[in-house]
């Protein structure tokens, strides 16, 4: 056996405590009432109710519902939603659809990894990120009449520009994060330039030039 296999076998222990923490730290944030509004929004939009006895997980691990929901907020924004079972082909759908809200205007801080969903790692960050979609297309798809969920940016992007990010909570707060500007003012004095020395410019002498006779 390898060193590396003995260390990793010894750290098993302290990886499986860690892994109960997370979850402990997940199901304390979990919120029941905004994970169910959130799915009553998605199955409304995408027209696919969500099963009797089905968590939110596994109705939406395919990825193929969230497909449907990103094609009914702004049709064609994802090209191909696959219905085959095997695993990369659903994995394949869920990357499809992140990308989708990054074009809908979802800041990259309220996305979630194709892996929070599919094994149901950080599903408080997959509702998140849902519910900051909700809001985010109040702005970028104002074709989409509705129904909505979530609280909107303040600003929309102006002539095509990126928006900016906005940072969704749990309880669906959000903080915009406005971008820096370059000061337009002229500063109101001059400096002038000196020579390398240190020493201002010396004007050299003048010699005097006697006429030949």
């Amino acid at each position: 056996r390898s060193g590396l296999a003995h260390a990793a076998d010894l750290s098993h222990p302290q990886r499986a405590l860690r892994d109960r923490e997370i979850a402990a730290a997940m199901a304390a944030k979990h919120d029941p009432k905004l994970e169910a509004e959130v799915c009553k929004w998605i199955a409304t939009v995408s027209g696919t109710p969500q099963p009797d006895g089905v968590t939110m997980q596994e109705w939406l691990k395919s990825g193929v519902v969230l497909c449907q929901l990103a094609n009914k907020l702004k049709p064609g924004v994802v090209k191909k939603v696959n219905t085959g079972k095997l695993a990369f082909v659903q994995m394949e759908n869920v990357s499809s659809f992140i990308a989708a809200c990054r074009e809908l205007g979802v800041g990259e801080s309220n996305l979630f990894s194709t892996v929070d969903l599919y094994e149901g790692k950080n599903m408080v960050q997959v509702v998140s990120a849902l519910y900051a979609l909700g809001g985010a297309v109040q702005v970028t798809c104002p074709e989409f009449k509705g129904p909505h969920i979530g609280i909107p940016p303040k600003e929309a992007p102006q002539g095509g520009g990126k928006r900016p990010s906005v940072m969704a909570t749990q309880m669906g707060g959000y903080a915009g994060v406005m971008e820096r500007q370059k000061p337009t003012e002229r500063a109101d004095y001059v400096v002038k330039p000196i020579d390398r020395s240190g020493y201002a410019p010396r004007t050299p002498p003048q010699q005097s030039v006697t006429p030949s006779s």
